[in-house]
């Protein structure tokens, strides 16, 4: 009894701030691994509060040493005693919903913003946000959504190979088709002289279903970011159109400005899938040794070291080098050198080739992440989030574009009448014309069109 109460009273209890686990599956891993230290009683990770509970004996073990173990992991942590804003992490989140670089543009400006937030970087062209911080992920979540956009956390390079239907990865093409649906059903119902009612009632049906969305995405930056977009030029433009009664023209440009951003999206999805084509390459999984145990281990879970056995004919999962075997392997897929290379051991490999002809043992010199294949993607990405210089002009041009328009709009609508005693009717109508004038639906839909007819005409 006295020897399990000094037992009880050697064990000290201390609160760790863990810095970049993302999701339950790795806060419990982390738990696990420290558990198994010697001199460690106990070890409870609180994933919400990112913080993991310690209970140890001093005598065996201390709290830098449990530190240290999880930085192997990793990770980064303090004692709770340090400041929080001391760990920095790097998140990359897939982001869903940005239809243009000025959208991208303006939630990188926004996420900065975010208390505990030190860099914040948007890759357009991937769907992809790379953060710095020291705040919870949650709250950069958060932040996303009420942006208008939705996000998660990239915690797999893998998890992009999951198949997205067309009609669930673009958000406008079900809004194109139905304001289009609805523009061409008004456009037949009043050359057969139907009742204008039911004539006004389908062009408004394709009005609010076809901007729904832009006019949310519009509202949703101004209470966000303080910032006007092209989407809330086009949503005036279209309720002071629908005010003046010309239901017609507000449904066409509706249906003009879904298209473009339609065609725009599809234009990214196609080189966002040819990524992913990419890492299809790779198996999800492979055959390791470790021990006198075999066992068949997702590629995340393989470590540096480990020994993984490649049969005739499978792709290697991992880069590593030949520690047993001789065999021919194809490198097409990584090298593009069209005849297969022999391996015998100490030479290098490289996951997502194919071993053609004998069994190889290879230990593993770099983890699924590190590995040449996820480089080739990681600079692909890179290259697509570099701006050109035109781009950045673009970019800081729409900035008081926006605004300088609406602000010439109202000057139209309110000078004439109060100045010079012109009817108010007349000059709203000028300034709602001149708002549809200057939303750029020629502008936004020529580029992705001139894209999706210039990849047609190379098929």
């Amino acid at each position: 009894m006295t020897e399990t109460a000094e037992k009880m009273e050697s064990v000290v209890s201390s609160r760790l701030l863990v810095a970049g686990i993302d999701c339950p599956d790795c806060a419990a891993k982390v738990e696990k691994a420290v558990r198994r230290m010697l001199g460690v009683v106990n070890a409870t990770f609180v994933f919400p509060a990112g913080s993991l509970n310690v209970e140890y004996n001093p005598q065996q073990i201390n709290v830098t040493q449990v530190v240290e173990k999880v930085k192997k992991l990793g990770y980064e942590a303090l004692e709770d005693n340090q400041k929080i804003s001391e760990i920095s992490q790097t998140t990359d989140f897939c982001i869903a919903g940005m239809d243009c670089p000025d959208c991208a543009a303006k939630l990188e400006k926004r996420i900065v913003k975010v208390p505990g937030v030190k860099t914040a970087q948007v890759n357009f062209g991937a769907s992809k946000m790379t953060v710095v911080h020291s705040t919870q992920v949650a709250e950069i979540l958060s932040t996303i959504e009420k942006m208008g956009y939705s996000g998660k956390v990239d915690e797999d390079y893998r998890i992009k190979n999951e198949p997205i239907s067309f009609w669930k990865s673009n958000q406008y093409a079900k809004t194109t088709a139905i304001s289009f649906i609805m523009l061409v059903s008004g456009l037949i119902a009043g050359n057969l002289d139907a009742p204008e009612l039911i004539v006004n009632a389908l062009f408004l049906t394709g009005i609010f279903l076809g901007g729904f969305l832009p006019a949310k995405n519009g509202i949703s930056l101004i209470i966000s970011a303080r910032e006007f977009d092209m989407n809330f030029l086009m949503t005036i433009a279209v309720i002071g159109a629908s005010v003046l009664g010309a239901f017609e023209e507000a449904a066409t440009v509706v249906f003009l400005f879904s298209l473009g951003n339609a065609l725009q999206s599809y234009t990214l999805d196609k080189t966002r899938n040819s990524i992913r084509s990419l890492m299809k390459l790779t198996p999800d999984e492979a055959l390791v040794r470790r021990g006198a145990t075999e066992i068949t281990l997702p590629v995340k879970d393989i470590v540096i070291g480990d020994t993984i056995i490649v049969r005739p004919g499978e792709r290697i999962a991992m880069d590593g080098k030949v520690s047993t075997g001789y065999s021919t392997v194809n490198q097409a897929p990584i090298t593009g050198e069209s005849i297969p290379v022999e391996k015998q051991p100490g030479d290098e490999v490289y996951a997502g080739t194919i071993n053609e002809r004998g069994s190889l043992e290879i230990k593993v010199t770099k983890v699924a992440r590190d590995n040449k294949i996820s480089r080739i993607i990681h600079m692909i990405e890179e290259a697509q989030g570099q701006r050109a210089l035109s781009q950045q002009f673009v970019e800081k041009f729409a900035k008081y574009y926006t605004p300088t328009v609406i602000f010439l709009a109202v000057l139209v609508a309110a000078v004439p009448p109060l100045v010079l005693g012109q009817p108010f009717e007349k000059w709203f109508y000028e300034a709602m014309a001149m708002l549809l004038v200057a939303c750029p639906c020629a502008l936004i839909i020529s580029t992705p069109v001139s894209i999706v007819f210039c990849n047609w005409e190379r098929r």
